[in-house]
């Protein structure tokens, strides 16, 4: 079958959306179907899968397994030229130009469920920039560790506001949304990564599923049941109250706090998980102290800041990075407290 350069890379670009993980062997395999009337190919990955397709394959097809960095990795080196690929007796070739591919089809199993055949209705959402922005910076402190599935996902809670919630049990985020939202709702981590990717201004939504359409297929995901019906929303508000109502700290300007932020992660880049923390500190008055060490060097600088009472804070460079690397195009202030 012929196949336009442009449409086979749109095809892998949804596909590579579902995270390869450790220990699921489907989310290294590609089903694959080959008809006349189109290709079909589906990945999954246990919580998050997609299909994309180019023509029209219909739905009732059978399919057959390919290695996935193979397939995506071939696609995308490509050039503009058309590609010709084939269903043959153990494999599938893939030809471009002088290029060839020769994917062995695999024993294993991939992922050849479909959301899009299953039973109950679809409601469309859609999202406005401050709640696409709220859920991609609480994804920065969401936790993806197996152990604790109650807060693998960014926890949205309805009410006069959309409060936006997510803990990774040492760094949390909450805010604020001027927009509706129906329930209580665990949003499914890997879709966020889609969101913050793809810019999209909807999400659809079946049940506890959520899902993005997109020209050539789509990417479904689910948060862990444990999370919808244990999430510790309440823990997390009491810690925000708390925050709230602390004193002291400093005012600093985002762009210049996630500059020194980037600065420092280079200098502590390599050093141990201990190492990987910031020491902060200074007197009242309109400068901030920032430290940090290693086994072979120790690190220092002053920034401009307003620090309201005497402060002395060694806070995590990791969690702290991300959230500021998401903020640094701001030009308001951030505030740091100290708590507890």
């Amino acid at each position: 079958m012929i196949v336009k350069a442009e449409q086979l890379k749109q095809v892998v670009d949804i596909l590579d959306l579902v995270p390869s993980k450790s220990g699921v062997p489907s989310s290294n395999l590609i089903a694959v179907s080959i008809l006349k009337e189109g290709i079909r190919m589906r990945l999954g990955a246990g919580d998050v899968w997609a299909e994309a397709h180019i023509g029209k394959p219909g739905k009732d097809v059978e399919f057959v397994s390919v290695n996935r960095n193979a397939l995506i990795v071939f696609a995308r080196a490509g050039t503009d030229d058309d590609y010709d690929i084939a269903l043959r007796k153990e494999s599938i070739l893939i030809t471009q130009g002088k290029r060839k591919a020769n994917l062995q089809l695999s024993d294993a199993g991939a992922s050849s469920g479909s959301d899009e055949q299953r039973d109950g209705k679809i409601e469309t959402i859609p999202l406005n920039d401050d709640l696409r922005d709220a859920i991609v910076c609480a994804r920065l402190c969401a936790s993806e560790d197996l152990v604790l599935p109650e807060i693998n996902c960014i926890w949205i809670e309805a009410g006069k506001k959309t409060k936006i919630f997510s803990s990774n049990d040492a760094a949390l985020c909450f805010a604020n949304c001027d927009t509706e939202w129906k329930d209580g709702t665990a949003f499914p981590l890997p879709l966020v990564d889609a969101i913050a990717k793809l810019k999209v201004d909807t999400v659809i939504r079946r049940d506890r599923i959520f899902g993005i359409r997109m020209e050539r297929g789509s990417l479904w995901a689910q948060a862990p049941d444990k999370a919808w019906d244990a999430f510790p929303a309440d823990r997390v508000k009491n810690l925000v109250v708390a925050a709230r109502k602390a004193v002291g700290g400093f005012e600093i300007q985002t762009a210049a706090f996630a500059a020194m932020l980037d600065t420092f992660g280079g200098y502590l880049a390599g050093g141990s998980k201990s190492d990987a923390e910031l020491k902060l500190s200074g007197a009242k008055g309109k400068s901030l102290n920032i430290g940090g060490k290693t086994l072979f060097a120790e690190f220092a600088d002053i920034a401009d800041a307003d620090v309201s009472a005497p402060v002395a804070l060694a806070l995590g460079l990791p969690d702290l990075s991300r959230v500021m690397g998401f903020l640094k195009g701001r030009s308001e202030t951030v505030k740091v407290v100290p708590q507890g």
